[in-house]
């Protein structure tokens, strides 16, 4: 008895698909046509190519928008890390999370700041992520993108209530990022955005003595034009001036001597640039401190 009344329930179209059941159905099959397979492996695929209409079947298929494939990527993940702005907002869009991490705990927010996708790590914001959100090591996006000498990235992040002094878990900032990765451009853009330029690392050593020893003229340069202070000491009572003349940076010496860096002052050991200098054989540092005053 109730075989025949079920069979009369479909004849009559008891169990005719939903509007949204077509649609979805409608999506796959469009797949099919293309001999697409409809997995969260091939979904994520896609989106990492940066095909749009693909993307947008399965999504309207009914995928898991935030599903993983094998190697343990989204698709948002995916289309981030090749900047397909397009499609990471259709992902969005579709509720994909913009607050995940990739597999080894970083915030995708991070990941787009890194490769100077600026555009996208605020679209990621304004969906939700943090601007300001860690990675393990306590990195930040302003960080990641100072480091790589992202401008644009900066800029836009900074307006967007970025951390400027915030520190991760080495005691660094992003401007110590941009300072010892010689990324001189970002300089005045993070002392003017309020980065403390007398910063001193976990280790005791200010910005200015860490460059110094560097030799990176453009970012000593930088940092001087920002109020730096040039005879700023180590925990050893060294100076940037010291350092250079220490390691043959002629033209860092040079440059300190020039605006006033004091060539007489001494670290704990009692000594003078000039006798880093003499000690490590930088006979033409020498010569400059010499003629910058210094004394034997």
């Amino acid at each position: 008895m109730w075989k025949f009344i079920i069979i009369l329930f479909l004849l009559a179209g008891g169990l005719s698909m939903t509007p949204l059941c077509k649609d979805k159905r409608k999506a796959q099959m469009e797949l099919e046509k293309k001999e697409i397979s409809f997995t969260v492996d091939n979904f994520v695929e896609y989106a990492g190519k940066g095909d749009l209409s693909v993307t947008d079947a399965f999504i309207k298929g009914g995928i898991k928008v935030n599903g993983k494939n094998e190697k343990d990527v989204t698709a948002l993940e995916a289309a981030i890390r090749k900047g397909f702005k397009n499609t990471v907002s259709r992902l969005l869009e579709a509720k994909a999370d913009p607050r995940n991490t990739d597999k080894d705990g970083v915030p995708l927010v991070y990941i787009a700041a890194e490769k100077g996708f600026g555009d996208i790590a605020v679209n990621l914001v304004s969906k939700g992520a943090d601007i300001n959100s860690r990675t393990p090591s306590g990195g930040t996006p302003l960080m990641a993108a100072a480091s790589n000498g992202q401008v644009t990235t900066c800029m836009i992040l900074l307006k967007k209530g970025a951390d400027i002094n915030a520190l991760d878990n080495s005691g660094n900032t992003a401007l110590i990022y941009a300072a010892i990765k010689d990324q001189a451009t970002l300089i005045d853009l993070l002392a003017g955005a309020k980065a403390d330029v007398n910063i001193t690392t976990r280790d005791g050593i200010p910005l200015i003595v860490l460059v110094g020893r560097q030799g990176l003229i453009k970012v000593i340069e930088a940092l001087v034009n920002n109020k730096v202070n040039m005879d700023a000491i180590d925990s050893g009572g060294r100076t940037a001036l010291m350092m250079a003349a220490d390691n043959g940076h002629d033209e860092t010496v040079l440059y300190l001597i020039a605006k006033g860096a004091d060539v007489t002052m001494k670290d704990k050991n009692g000594m003078t640039a000039l006798q880093y200098a003499l000690r490590a054989n930088r006979a033409k540092s020498a010569e400059l401190l010499r003629q910058g005053g210094a004394k034997e």
